[in-house]
């Protein structure tokens, strides 16, 4: 089962651990190789899937895990706009974590707007859904 890695604030970890976040989910073996630019922390996911967050991380070893067959960044029709992921039936997945920013969540509007017009099904998952991505992605989910 994949566990959800929840961050405390950077300067929590610099305070009261001496170290930043990052190293150490690094010392803890928890992310591997990793690195911050300057939003997000680019990480692989046990798939060896490259991803931008280590809440895409999460995603990416969920699916992964219990066999729902996807590839990472497929451009959306007529655009070049990527999607986070394509899963087997042609269904576009986004991670949505910045929804608070604004620029950010004009780009999530505008690939909902591009799948729409494609008539590509999208889903779009918040940290919210993070803690229960089997009710997230149920329709999915291979049979047990």
């Amino acid at each position: 089962m994949v566990g959800l890695i929840v961050a405390p604030a950077p300067s929590c970890a610099k305070q009261h651990l001496g170290a930043t976040w990052l190293r150490v989910l690094q010392t803890a073996g928890l992310v591997g190789d990793a690195w911050r630019p300057a939003r997000g922390t680019y990480c692989f996911a046990t798939d060896g899937h490259a991803c931008r967050s280590l809440a895409e991380r999460t995603v990416d070893d969920f699916l992964a895990s219990n066999g729902i067959a996807h590839d990472p960044e497929p451009n959306y029709p007529g655009s070049t706009r990527r999607a986070d992921w394509r899963l087997a039936d042609g269904t576009f997945v986004e991670y949505a974590g910045l929804l608070t920013n604004a620029e950010y969540a004009k780009k999530i509007n505008e690939k909902r707007s591009i799948a729409e017009r494609a008539g590509v099904r999208l889903l779009i998952l918040v940290p919210e859904d993070l803690p229960d991505l089997g009710r997230a992605l149920a329709p999915w989910m291979p049979p047990l």
